[in-house]
């Protein structure tokens, strides 16, 4: 069983797949700042109140718990002081998992096997920091989510809604309706909850007009973070050859050769650019990661990141 944890299928993404991506989460525990402790509230909130860690002093205030007081600083100023502490809440991770048609591209791996893949080995991973965790999927079928929760239950909750909806959208994978992918962002800044969403998409939003009015807004709360998924062959384009391929009318060839191979990426970096910039623009950390890429190593930057 732990064998399985340590690759997953290019083309398949079953539930008991994403359940033991838990077994590598649990070895890389140890040594790791990330789930040193299975309770909840191990995040800080913004605002003062009952809490482990003292942040400041001041006088007095009728009302204040006497119970804070400060009796030396008391005792020396004559004044009495209450001691201040920052105040601890839980924290919510959410991830937001792209399963429209274009997903179900690639290469080497689809990008929808390596978006849930991915968002399961970081829900295992903020789960066991004290996290309550859920999982919002976008798909033909629209926009379906799951109600946060903490330990194996919330984490179970969201890899069923992400491999239930991967199965629904293989199986009919000649659908040609594209659900735009504006539609997840206004139930983000509608929430307001407080935690962080993981968004894991190729972002291929050149014609949703909606995705740029509301992604500055989105940026505003502070709580998205995106991972955007590149196929190999996006990166650095086709090998010089021959290409045959069909539209619904004819059947066509294509050659590439050393010249038109070198416009081609150029062409294929400019809108990889082009979507990095939308980010950046709306102040929003993005982190681009090939279908290629290991698990692990996504976790790792977003733990140098301190996204987790």
């Amino acid at each position: 069983m732990a064998n399985a944890a340590l690759q997953h299928s290019g083309t398949t993404l079953a539930l008991q797949t994403l359940i033991e991506a838990r077994h590598k989460i649990l070895r890389q525990r140890t040594g790791s700042h990330i789930g040193r402790s299975d309770f909840p509230g191990q995040r800080t909130g913004p605002r003062r109140g009952q809490g482990l860690e003292f942040i400041d002093l001041r006088q007095y205030n009728s009302g204040d718990d006497v119970r804070h007081i400060d009796w030396n600083v008391t005792a020396r100023s004559n004044e009495p002081y209450t001691r201040l502490y920052r105040e601890e809440r839980e924290h919510v991770s959410t991830v937001v998992v792209d399963l429209r048609p274009s997903m179900f591209t690639g290469s080497v791996c689809l990008r929808a096997v390596s978006a849930g893949w991915l968002a399961a080995s970081l829900l295992w991973q903020a789960s066991y920091a004290g996290d309550r965790c859920a999982a919002m999927v976008i798909s033909s079928n629209g926009v379906q989510s799951t109600r946060p929760a903490a330990g194996n239950a919330g984490v179970l909750r969201a890899l069923e809604l992400i491999a239930s909806e991967f199965a629904a959208c293989a199986d009919n994978s000649t659908a040609t309706s594209e659900q735009p992918l504006s539609a997840t962002l206004e139930p983000i800044n509608q929430r307001r909850q407080s935690g962080s969403y993981f968004f894991f998409s190729g972002f291929d939003t050149q014609h949703d007009k909606h995705w740029h009015q509301l992604l500055p807004a989105t940026a505003m709360t502070g709580q998205m973070n995106a991972i955007m998924l590149l196929d190999p062959l996006e990166i650095s384009g086709l090998p010089a050859g021959a290409y045959r391929y069909r539209t619904e009318a004819t059947h066509n060839t294509t050659t590439i050769n050393r010249t038109n191979r070198a416009e081609l990426e150029r062409v294929l970096q400019r809108n990889i650019q082009q979507r990095k910039r939308q980010f950046e623009s709306a102040g929003i950390p993005l982190i681009a990661v090939s279908t290629a890429s290991r698990a692990e190593a996504l976790l790792a930057t977003l733990q140098q990141r301190k996204w987790l």
